[in-house]
């Protein structure tokens, strides 16, 4: 397959067309590539969605020495309706409607972190980060009836992140 760039239907029929793939599977990459050409037609767009929400957030900083510091985070639910505005009757074929309604609400979250001074000028750090994905509603539809679904039809848990951070500033040197 030659390099460049593709569209997705062309890319999937470049594929179909490689040595060694069986009968069956070159008319399910040609198939695919039919319908990607049609979901990939030039649609235009000129639409915002507009909606406010309100969130407490509750932080505490332990710093119990000079070494260590640590940081805990708790953000709320944050429930947002949204209302939609097309400009000019771009609204991608149906994709956004004039006035209508969505929900787009902020999971809850909850960060910790801990920095330790392992000496003067390195220090390591480590966080985390929860998000109660599950209880937020999204507004996630599942086809083409805009039948909104709950989350337990599209997503299987909440979602975390950790993440680990030495720092030890650079030190200038003249020339």
């Amino acid at each position: 397959m030659p390099a460049g760039s593709y569209a997705p239907g062309d890319y999937l029929r470049a594929v179909s067309g490689a040595a060694g793939i069986p009968p069956q599977q070159v008319a399910i990459l040609q198939g695919t590539a039919s319908v990607l050409d049609g979901l990939t037609a030039d649609l235009e767009v000129d639409a915002e969605e507009k909606g406010t929400g309100f969130a407490p957030i509750i932080g505490v900083n332990i710093a119990p020495n000079d070494k260590i510091n640590i940081g805990l985070k708790y953000e709320f639910k944050t429930k947002m309706e949204l209302t939609t505005t097309v400009n000019d009757g771009k609204g991608a074929n149906g994709m956004f409607i004039q006035d209508s309604t969505v929900h787009g609400d902020m999971p809850a979250m909850f960060s910790a972190g801990i920095q330790y001074k392992v000496l003067p000028k390195l220090t390591a750090s480590a966080g985390f980060h929860y998000y109660f994905d599950k209880s937020a509603n999204y507004g996630k539809t599942l086809d083409s009836t805009g039948e909104q679904v709950g989350n337990e039809e599209v997503i299987d848990d909440n979602f975390f992140e950790i993440a680990l951070v030495s720092n030890m500033p650079l030190q200038r040197s003249s020339w």
